[in-house]
């Protein structure tokens, strides 16, 4: 769940294909159903963030993989990233939308609606050997991205996409599932 720049909580659900909202003035829940991408089935939808506009974009889960897909708000339509399998991971905070996945972050334009960079931190110079098992990210205002992987955060720069490991000091605390404030 996510609330939009108005206070407006959003949801998804896990179990089913629709996306809803919440009108905390009035109780009153507003659920969209999500129909079918092309010629595969929605099973559920997934984690949601917000673009510039205020509209949610989430992952649809079909049974070929996850699609990444904008709800537009003034006309109720779902349009999908073409090309581009992403992950339930979503963040923002420049103004794009970014997916973590596996080994890195996608970033999404969300006028022109494609992925206008990948950063891989497998080819990260200071990549330790036991790094693995990245799990979620959350980037800042400034466009760099940060992700938790076990031992380590993942710091990328979004302009140059140097890409360095940073040790934490518990080992084995598995950092994730962050936010970043608005620094």
């Amino acid at each position: 769940m996510e609330l939009d720049s108005r206070g407006t909580p959003w949801y998804t659900d896990e179990a089913e294909p629709y996306v809803g909202t919440l009108d905390p003035l009035t109780g009153r829940f507003t659920e969209y159903p999500v129909p079918s991408v092309g010629t595969q089935k929605v099973l559920s939808a997934r984690d949601l963030v917000f673009d510039p506009d205020d509209n949610p974009w989430f992952p649809l889960r079909t049974l070929t993989g996850d699609v990444l897909v904008k709800f537009d708000r003034a006309t109720s339509q779902i349009t999908p990233v073409l090309n581009f399998r992403t992950s339930q991971f979503l963040t923002t905070g420049d103004g794009n939308i970014w997916n973590a996945q596996g080994n890195g972050f996608a970033r999404i334009n969300p006028r022109t609606m494609t992925v206008e960079a990948k950063f891989d931190w497998t080819q990260a110079p200071n990549k330790p050997a036991d790094a693995c098992c990245s799990y979620q990210g959350v980037v800042d205002a400034r466009g760099n991205g940060y992700m938790g992987a076990n031992n380590y955060v993942i710091v990328v720069d979004g302009k140059t996409g140097a890409t360095k490991f940073v040790p934490i000091p518990t080992k084995w605390s598995l950092p994730r599932r962050g936010r970043m404030d608005t620094v």
